[in-house]
């Protein structure tokens, strides 16, 4: 028997779904709509652009997504 090199259909639903949740968390943080990820299907242009979001520092403050998480206890 022959093992296929994909990976499991449960492993990756158990990768992409996190990966999407932090994703969009860290667009809010940056006071930015989550449907900014899907630039990620886009093409590398869009990845590129997606990482530079996700590098660069969140809001001071509120914004309009609520507060900043470091500011919660």
């Amino acid at each position: 028997m022959v093992r296929s090199p994909s990976p499991s259909p449960s492993w990756a639903i158990g990768c992409v779904l996190p990966f999407i949740r932090v994703a969009v968390r860290r667009l809010h943080d940056t006071d930015r709509s989550g449907y900014w990820l899907f630039m990620f299907l886009l093409s590398i242009v869009g990845q590129i652009v997606l990482l530079v979001f996700f590098c660069l520092k969140g809001t001071a403050g509120e914004n309009r997504f609520g507060p900043a998480p470091s500011a919660q206890g």
